[in-house]
C-alpha cells in the first residue's frame, strides 16, 4: 500500500475483499457475500424548520406558501414529520438498495485506485437504479399523510393566485351572442321564436314541451320537495342519494404498492332549492340559473401490495359546499337544415342520441360562469393513524382560520377564468366528435314487433337504479323506446304513496288543466264548439231545426285510478298495445257538460 494513495478512499475500499469474488485462503477457494454492510443506524432530529421567502412568481398566489409553512411548523405536523423522517431514514438504511450501493461500491474499487492491478483511468462508478424501499405501514401513513397536506396547500395557492390577480378577462352572459352577426344568426334556431324557425307545430310542441318540462322540474311534491329533486333520485341517484363514479387502471405505484383511486361519490344532488333553466334570454342563448343546498364529494384511495393484491390501506379524502347559487348561460347554435335532415332511426339506440344531437350544434359555448358558494367545510382525511390524523386536522383548522373568507371569496373567479375554459374546450371535443350514425335500411326488420319495441333484453347491470338500467339495456329495435317507457311508468303510472293513486293526476293532469281552465282537473272550452242547422220535410212537418253547443266543460279529470296501463304489449299480439285508463270515483265521477 504505497504513502502516496493513503488519503485516496478507493484504495481502501479495495483492500475489503468485494462481494462474489474468489479468496485462495490456506489453499481453499471460496465465494464470498457481503463483506461491508451497517449492523444498525439510528438518526434523531432534535429540530426540523421550514421557510421559504417570496421574490418573483408568475403566480400572486406563490406568497401564501410563506404563511402555510409557518402554519405547518406551529402546527404538530411539524413535529410528527421529524420523528417519521428518523424512522423512514433507518428503513432506507436497512434497505436492499442501500446494501447494493455499498456491494458495488467495494467491486468498482480496485477500478479507481492507482496502485491496484486492475486500475482503469478511464473506468466510471457503476450507476444503480434508484429504488425506494419497501414500505411499512408506518412509512405509508407518513406519505399519505404529507400527500394529504401538499394537496392542501395547493389548493390554497392555487383559489389566492385568482383572488389576487383578480377577472383578468371579465366575462358577460351575451358576450357569444354579440359576437355573432344577425346575418349569421338566421340559420340557427332562434329560442326567442321557435315556431318561426321550426314548423308552426312543431315549434308549439317543442315550446309546450319545455313548459311542461320546467314546470316539473319546479312543482313541489305534497312533501314540498321540487320535483328536479324527484327525478334525480329516481334516474341518477343510487338508494343512499350519492352518485358514485368507479376509477379503471387509475394507481400510481410506489415500491411494493399501488395506491389505487378506487371511486367518487357526490352526495347532494337532490337538495335544489330553486331552479330556472332554458330561459331564452337572445336568439341563441339561454340562461340557466339554480340554487343547492350542498354537495358532498368523496374520493376513496386503495393502498395495495403490488405482489399479493391485498388490500394494506385504505383513505377517503371528502369536503363539503354549503349554500351553492349557479348561473350559467349557455350560447346554443342549433343549425335549422341539420335539423330538417336528421333520421328518427338514428336515435332509437341511446348511443346514438348524443352523436346525432351534437350534429345539429354549430356551436356551443358557456360565456360565463357564475357560481358563488358561501360556505365551505373542513377536508376530512379517514385512515390515517390517530397520531397523523390529529396532526392533519390541527394544521387544517389553522389553514381554514385563516384562508376560508379568502377562498370563498376567490371560488367565483376559479369557476369563471379557469374552470370555464376547460369546459368549453371538453365541449368543443364532443362537437367535433363522432358523427351521427346513419340509419341502415337493409336493417329494417318490416313491421315492428311491439312486444320487442317497448321492452328491454334482460341485459344491464344489477347494482344501477332501476331507471338507469333501461340507457344500459338494449334489443333489435334500439334502447330509447323502453327507456322513455320505463320514464312514463314510474313518473306518471306509478302510484303515489302519499295519495294512493296514480302520479300522473299531479304530474300531469292537474298542472296542464290549471293552466288551461284556471281550475284544477277542468278542461273548459269557451265559446261555440259546433253550429249546424237542416231543413226537416215529413209529412205534414216543414221545418228548420238548429243544432249548437258552446262552452263544454270536463271535469274531474285527475280522478285516474287504477286499473291503468299505456303502451302495454299484448302477449302473443306482435301488433297490439293495450291502453286502460279508470277515470272518477263515487265522490268526483267524471264530467261532460255544454
Amino acid at each position: 500500500f504505497p504513502l502516496k494513495d493513503v488519503l485516496e478512499p478507493y484504495c481502501w475500499l479495495a483492500t475489503i475483499l468485494a462481494p462474489g469474488a474468489v479468496n485462495v485462503f490456506d489453499g481453499e477457494t471460496s465465494s464470498t457475500a457481503s463483506t461491508l454492510s451497517m449492523s444498525d443506524f439510528n438518526m434523531t432530529l432534535s429540530t426540523l424548520n421550514f421557510d421559504a421567502n417570496y421574490l418573483r412568481s408568475t403566480s400572486s398566489g406563490v406568497a401564501a406558501i410563506g404563511d402555510l409553512l409557518d402554519i405547518f411548523s406551529s402546527s404538530n405536523a411539524s413535529s410528527v414529520l421529524q420523528q417519521r423522517l428518523s424512522a423512514y431514514g433507518k428503513d432506507f438504511i436497512d434497505s436492499g438498495w442501500f446494501q447494493s450501493h455499498i456491494d458495488q461500491l467495494l467491486v468498482d474499487a480496485p477500478k479507481f485506485c492507482p496502485h491496484s492491478s486492475e486500475y482503469d483511468e478511464n473506468s466510471k462508478l457503476s450507476r444503480l437504479e434508484m429504488t425506494v424501499p419497501p414500505m411499512s405501514p408506518t412509512t405509508m401513513d407518513s406519505f399519505l399523510f404529507m400527500s394529504s397536506l401538499v394537496a392542501e396547500v395547493g389548493v390554497i395557492v392555487f383559489m389566492e393566485s385568482h383572488r389576487l390577480d383578480g377577472a383578468v378577462k371579465p366575462t358577460h352572459a351575451l358576450s357569444s351572442q354579440n359576437a355573432m352577426s344577425d346575418t349569421e344568426s338566421e340559420r340557427f334556431v332562434d329560442f326567442t321564436n321557435l315556431e318561426s324557425d321550426l314548423h308552426s307545430e312543431i315549434g308549439k310542441f317543442v315550446n309546450k314541451a319545455l313548459e311542461e318540462m320546467k314546470d316539473y322540474l319546479n312543482t313541489r311534491t305534497d312533501s314540498g320537495e321540487l320535483g328536479i329533486n324527484v327525478l334525480m333520485k329516481d334516474w341518477l341517484l343510487n338508494n343512499e342519494g350519492t352518485l358514485a363514479f368507479d376509477f379503471k387502471d387509475l394507481s400510481l405505484e410506489l415500491a411494493d404498492v399501488a395506491i389505487v383511486f378506487s371511486s367518487i361519490s357526490i352526495r347532494g344532488l337532490d337538495t335544489f332549492r330553486s331552479l330556472e333553466v332554458a330561459d331564452a334570454i337572445s336568439p341563441q342563448t339561454l340562461d340557466n340559473r339554480f340554487e343547492i343546498e350542498m354537495l358532498d364529494f368523496e374520493l376513496e384511495l386503495e393502498v395495495l401490495n403490488i405482489e399479493t393484491k391485498s388490500r394494506q390501506n385504505g383513505l377517503k379524502v371528502s369536503f363539503t359546499l354549503r349554500d351553492i347559487e349557479v348561473s350559467v348561460p349557455l350560447f346554443l347554435a342549433l343549425d335549422i337544415q341539420q335539423i330538417a335532415t336528421l333520421q328518427l332511426g338514428s336515435i332509437l339506440r341511446t348511443e346514438n342520441i348524443l352523436p346525432c344531437v351534437l350534429s345539429i350544434v354549430d356551436s356551443i359555448e358557456i360565456p360565463q360562469l357564475a357560481i358563488r358558494i358561501l360556505d365551505v367545510g373542513q377536508p376530512k382525511v379517514e385512515g390515517l393513524q390517530p397520531v397523523t390524523d390529529s396532526a392533519f386536522y390541527a394544521f387544517t383548522n389553522q389553514v381554514f382560520e385563516a384562508y376560508k373568507t379568502k377562498m370563498l371569496e376567490a371560488a367565483p373567479l376559479v369557476f369563471d377564468q379557469t374552470i370555464r375554459p376547460i369546459l368549453n374546450g371538453l365541449v368543443r371535443t364532443f362537437v367535433e366528435g363522432d358523427p351521427c350514425p346513419i340509419y341502415d335500411s337493409s336493417d329494417d326488420l318490416g313491421f315492428v314487433d311491439l312486444r320487442q319495441f317497448f321492452e328491454p333484453s334482460s341485459s344491464g347491470t344489477s347494482h344501477s337504479p332501476s331507471m338507469l338500467r333501461k340507457l344500459f339495456d338494449t334489443n333489435e329495435y334500439g334502447n330509447f323506446p323502453s327507456m322513455l317507457k320505463g320514464l312514463l311508468e314510474t313518473e306518471l303510472l306509478a302510484v303515489d304513496a302519499m295519495t294512493g293513486r296514480p302520479k300522473i293526476n299531479e304530474v300531469l293532469i292537474q298542472p296542464f288543466t290549471l293552466r288551461q281552465s284556471g281550475t284544477e282537473g277542468t278542461l273548459a272550452f269557451d265559446g261555440d264548439l259546433f253550429e249546424t242547422g237542416t231543413r226537416v220535410s215529413v209529412g205534414g212537418l216543414d221545418a228548420n231545426i238548429q243544432l249548437k253547443a258552446s262552452d263544454a266543460k270536463i271535469e274531474n279529470l285527475d280522478t285516474v285510478t287504477l286499473p291503468l296501463a299505456l303502451l302495454e304489449p299484448v302477449l302473443n299480439e306482435p301488433h297490439y298495445l293495450n291502453n286502460t285508463a279508470t277515470i272518477g270515483f263515487e265522490e268526483r265521477p267524471l264530467r261532460l257538460s255544454t
